[in-house]
């Protein structure tokens, strides 16, 4: 099973111009690519997950520029034992 990191992006376009909406992985190969015009966009996307930690780009694309943000998202994973008899 593979394992998914949760992201939600936000993206307030109030005059609902296109824009692009980019993924990058760690490798800065393109994952997603998809056009919107939403006023309001609010969106969830599921990025798999190889090893311990990934490095995603967004890049919203718009007619004025881009806007690029890079996270940095480590995994923890936590186990709990429950002695049940000696």
């Amino acid at each position: 099973m593979r394992a998914l990191i949760c992201s939600v992006l936000e993206f307030n376009n109030p005059s609902a111009q296109k824009f692009s909406l980019i993924i990058k992985n760690d490798d800065g190969v393109i994952v997603y690519n998809e056009k919107f015009s939403d006023s309001s966009f609010d969106k969830t996307f599921h990025l798999p997950k190889e090893g311990t930690d990934i490095h995603p780009t967004f890049i919203v694309r718009t007619a004025n520029g881009d806007v690029k943000r890079s996270f940095s998202v480590s995994r923890k994973v936590t186990e709990d034992f429950e002695v049940t008899k000696l």
